[in-house]
């Protein structure tokens, strides 16, 4: 914020972590804007913090899900191959797919 008061320059979109004294921490996006004299020389700034601790967990944990389900998928043996996928109700097909697109069939005798 000093640097901001100081050379007049907005800071936007700026990411901090804050660690308490009880070993806590709380993500924060900031941003910084000068307030400017008559002159226009700076001569302090003004800042607005938005606690995004929460928004950091939750993208956290589906970076964690999504390594999860890619090493899933990377060790499964044998992959299926796209030929081979079917989508069924019961008895009933209701898609196949055919090369590397999932597409509906209303005629199911190609995926039998």
């Amino acid at each position: 914020m000093s640097k901001v008061a100081s050379s007049g320059q907005a800071l936007r979109n700026c990411e901090v972590r804050v660690v308490s004294e009880d070993g806590t921490s709380t993500d924060l996006l900031g941003n910084v804007e000068p307030l400017l004299d008559d002159d226009g020389r700076p001569r302090g700034a003004i800042a607005v913090l938005c606690d995004i601790t929460e928004r950091k967990r939750a993208e956290a944990a589906l970076c964690d899900r999504e390594q999860q389900l890619a090493s899933i998928y990377n060790t499964a043996s044998p992959r299926p191959r796209p030929e081979n996928l079917v989508v069924k109700n019961g008895s009933k097909i209701l898609a196949c797919v055919s090369g590397d697109m999932p597409q509906p069939v209303s005629d199911t005798s190609s995926c039998t």
